[in-house]
């Protein structure tokens, strides 16, 4: 029965491999940064983070007492002064 003996070098093939999986490792990340920058953006244009703010004054003024009980000054501040529309 006739026999051979194969001898072959794997060494470029084992390196094109390293490449490749290292390229498909940074595009598995890129999706995963550019969702978290859509989602910031989305809650940026949402107004979650100005609603979950007022909601956090509301219920601190509402522990004192409501707004009854703050100073003239402290209703002047900044965050809970009534805005009123620009003038056309």
């Amino acid at each position: 029965m006739p026999t051979a003996k194969f001898v072959a070098d794997f060494t470029s093939f084992s390196e094109q491999l390293d490449k490749a999986a290292e390229k498909i490792d940074k595009l598995g990340l890129a999706p995963r940064s550019v969702e978290a920058s859509l989602k910031r953006m989305a809650d940026s244009f949402s107004g979650t983070k100005i609603i979950q703010e007022a909601l956090t004054a509301s219920r601190a003024i509402d522990e004192v007492g409501g707004t009854s009980k703050l100073t003239a000054a402290e209703l002047s501040a900044p965050g809970l002064r009534p805005k009123t529309p620009p003038r056309r």
